[in-house]
């Protein structure tokens, strides 16, 4: 591989530096800018945090899509149900909420 002068010296100057072979640096470079990463290393330089939620099966109240979920149900036959009065719930403005305790109570036909 022939490089430009300018650039052939930098690449001598970075191996005396680090003490590493020309060869194992370009090899290095192309490795990690050319394929992409995977396994672990595919991780690098991700953010780090926390995660924030409730699953479905802990939450209180429901909405529409996560009732429909819990039912196995889709989403507009348990509008139906809501709007018949035929499952417990609430309509706040023009959102529904159900109460997950007062829905398996009425699962359970109490």
């Amino acid at each position: 591989m022939r490089l430009p002068k300018a650039e052939a010296e930098r690449l001598d100057r970075a191996a005396a530096r680090l003490g590493r072979p020309k060869g194992r640096i370009v090899a290095d470079l192309l490795a990690e800018h050319l394929e992409p990463p995977s396994g672990i290393d595919a991780l690098k330089g991700a953010p780090v945090g926390r995660h924030d939620f409730t699953p479905a099966h802990e939450l209180e109240v429901l909405t529409l899509e996560q009732l429909a979920a819990l039912l196995e149900l889709d989403v507009e036959v348990v509008r139906e149900l809501a709007e018949q009065g035929d499952v417990p719930g609430r309509k706040l403005g023009e959102q529904w909420r159900f109460s997950r305790a007062a829905v398996l109570a009425w699962l359970a036909g109490e």
